[in-house]
């Protein structure tokens, strides 16, 4: 398994969305399993480790005894509060892209969950989870049950191996949580835990197979039980047979019914139904007839008259308009007149003649030019040749010969478009009511409908108190059924418990010897585990710890799981002897041999695990554990705990880091791609 993007919203110290690309890189054709994600306390370390367990376990996270209302309280707790922002938000989710290998087949899977707080006191918070394979759905699993999916992939039995943080390694150098982990992680390892299942319930089927069932009794019961029987089934034929024949008198009737409907129908009754619509319709038509009448009367007392004379009114239509023409020439024309007149009497006076500069014309060029100029100035004074023709009849003022014109028009364009319309608004009328009229014509009397319609409503009368009678005697047979199957169920269970009255002991036999075969299997299967568990934690320790001869072998109660630790004397070492150093030693070593012993290739998330740790203890994590304790390794640290020093040391095996740089003022954590001091190459080869 290979985790390849953890994705956080709104999750605890992070805000908004930030993305952490987990997936080892290559650098000079050599893969490198660490990633760091440094930061000092305080700004979200845990909180990583916290959201990839709860991507992938939910409430089990927390603990197996989790109530639903703590759960709730939790992922509300875990929503980002922002100090800067008066809006805060009101989801989170985290998820988490990693691939994983199955039965030599490689899926590359998308684990996604939601919440979100609501103001409801019946939900205060609603979850989902959502999980692609592949980049589809997840197949062959109904979403109720793809945490169960997830449970069964990655077990948290084994997970607890993988993900761990300081506080556990500190449980466990202290002893005080040794035997319960030991226990736990090892039938998670084995499948014990189911074993252990089975055997409790074969218990409780052993406690209830004990239970005297009294031979008397049940054959009391029995008898009792098929008497009811018969009685119940002779009520059901009967019930069964009324029913019968009340559904054959409902079909009877039915067919009367469709009879007289055909009888009506064919009397015009269809035409009957609808008389009062037909005569509200004949009073509309007969109302919007009258008016249109007489707005075509109103139109034909006033200019529509005049319409009808069209050439007529298009001739005096031109004269008005040639009239109006021939005044506006003739008043321009007359003042045109006075100002020629002006101009040639200055022509007759000497004096205009005088003050033209040069030599004064003679008196016959002085002629010349008076008589040229007044013929051009007679010429503009003639009519235009277009009204030389036109003689003026009405001499009717300007306004007045305008409102004429005007009332022209209308008379050769509105009114007869209007009239038009009202024409053929009156006919379309005309023919619905000729319609409506035909229609209710063909409505026969009262006379003729009336014992029709009266035979019908007796007919559906009958019916509906046939129906009633039916449905009565249906539920009826729906209830004696009902009971008939509850009989019989209760007769099987009773045949049954005869049955197996006789076989009881024996089963109960045949299920003790099944419990000591479980009991054998399982403390075989865990010596064996526990033998291998053992070397593999002696070879970490020897690894780990500067004193490589402390201890020579390590016991392991398969039935306690008491630890017991010898040195190469052969001698009991008390864990008391031991430095708060080599006990954390101890402790890691304990994590990385189960590790090893569960032959499963998970990722290694580590939170703060060089605390208690001197140099040189510090320097074999580094060294030995860090780069070989799993194929993908996340560190999680403070920069006191992998200082310069110390980076200098592990950065060959770092693939990439990561530093949460915490903002004071806004209260968020922000990820870097660098680890404190130093900025990582992000390239891979």
């Amino acid at each position: 398994m290979i985790l390849h993007r953890l994705t956080l919203k709104d999750f605890g110290l992070f805000s908004g969305e930030q993305t952490f690309c987990l997936t080892p890189r290559i650098k000079y054709k050599k893969r490198r399993p660490v990633i760091l994600i440094g930061g000092k306390n305080g700004t979200g370390k845990t909180t990583i480790l916290e959201a990839v367990r709860m991507c992938l376990y939910g409430p089990r996270s927390l603990g197996n005894r989790v109530s639903r209302k703590e759960y709730h309280d939790y992922l509300a707790s875990t929503v980002h509060h922002s100090q800067a922002t008066l809006i805060q938000p009101k989801s989170a989710s985290v998820a988490l892209e990693f691939e994983y290998a199955h039965s030599g087949e490689k899926n590359s899977y998308h684990v996604e969950r939601q919440w979100e707080i609501r103001q409801s006191a019946k939900e205060p918070v609603r979850e989902s989870l959502i999980i692609h394979k592949d980049n589809e759905p997840l197949p062959d699993f109904e979403a109720e049950h793809w945490q169960d999916f997830l449970s069964e992939l990655i077990p948290i039995g084994l997970s607890q191996l993988f993900f761990f943080d300081g506080e556990k390694i500190q449980g466990l150098a202290e002893d005080a949580s040794s035997p319960i982990f030991l226990a736990d992680s090892i039938k998670s390892l084995l499948g014990v835990d189911l074993v252990e299942r089975l055997q409790s319930d074969l218990k409780i089927y052993l406690n209830r197979s004990k239970k005297d069932t009294g031979t008397e009794q049940l054959a009391q019961a029995i008898s009792s039980a098929e008497k009811e029987k018969s009685n119940l089934q002779t009520q059901l034929n009967f019930a069964a047979e009324k029913k019968a024949s009340l559904e054959a008198q409902v079909g009877d009737i039915e067919s009367q019914i469709a009879l007289q409907e055909d009888k009506i129908a064919k009397e015009g009754g269809g035409y009957a139904r609808q008389r009062d619509k037909l005569k509200v319709r004949q009073a509309k038509l007969s109302q919007k007839i009258s008016d249109l009448e007489k707005q075509i009367r109103d139109a034909c007392a006033g200019l529509f008259s005049f319409a009808l004379a069209a050439p007529l009114c298009e001739r005096l239509r031109i004269q008005l308009i040639q009239e109006a023409q021939i005044e506006a020439w003739d008043s321009a024309n007359k003042a045109v007149k006075d100002r020629n007149r002006k101009l040639l009497e200055q022509l007759e006076q000497s004096d205009f003649w005088d003050s033209i500069t040069g030599p004064a014309p003679r008196s016959s060029v002085r002629v010349s030019i008076r008589s040229r100029i007044t013929s051009l100035l007679t010429d503009q004074l003639q009519r235009p040749e277009k009204l030389n023709d036109v003689h003026r009849i009405h001499f009717l003022p300007a306004p007045e010969s305008q409102r004429l014109l005007n009332l022209l028009d209308s008379c050769l364009t509105n009114e007869p478009d209007q009239f038009r319309a009202l024409s053929r608004q009156l006919e379309d009328c005309n023919r619905q009511l000729q319609k409506v009229e035909t229609e209710l014509g063909r409505i026969p009397s009262d006379e003729v409908l009336e014992p029709l319609a009266e035979r019908l409503a007796t007919l559906h009368q009958r019916l509906g108190g046939l129906q009633k009678e039916l449905q009565s005697e249906s539920a009826n047979i729906q209830s004696l059924a009902y009971h008939l199957n509850a009989v019989e169920r209760r007769l099987d269970q009773l045949y049954e418990s005869q049955r197996q009255g006789q076989a009881d002991s024996r089963r109960a036999q045949l299920v003790s010897d099944v419990r000591l075969v479980l009991d054998k299997y399982s403390a075989h299967l865990t010596n064996a585990k526990v033998e291998v568990l053992t070397k593999a934690v002696v070879e970490c320790f020897g690894i780990l710890c500067r004193k490589h001869s402390l201890v020579k072998r390590i016991d392991i109660n398969p039935q306690t799981f008491v630890t017991t630790l010898y040195d190469q004397q052969d001698r009991l070492i008390a864990k008391d002897e031991l430095s708060a150093g080599e006990k954390q030693i101890y402790a890691i070593s304990l994590l990385w041999g189960l590790a090893k012993a569960s032959g499963r290739p998970l990722p290694m998330i580590i939170d703060t695990p060089l605390g208690r740790l001197d140099s040189e203890h510090r320097n074999r994590m580094i060294e030995h554990y860090f780069p070989n304790a799993s194929h993908q390794v996340l560190v999680l640290s403070t920069d006191t705990e992998l200082d310069k020093q110390n980076f200098e040391i592990l950065s060959p095996q770092v693939s990439h880091a990561y530093h949460l740089a915490y903002d004071q003022i806004e209260g968020k954590t922000k990820a870097e791609a660098r680890y404190f001091w130093r900025v990582m190459d992000s390239e891979s080869e």
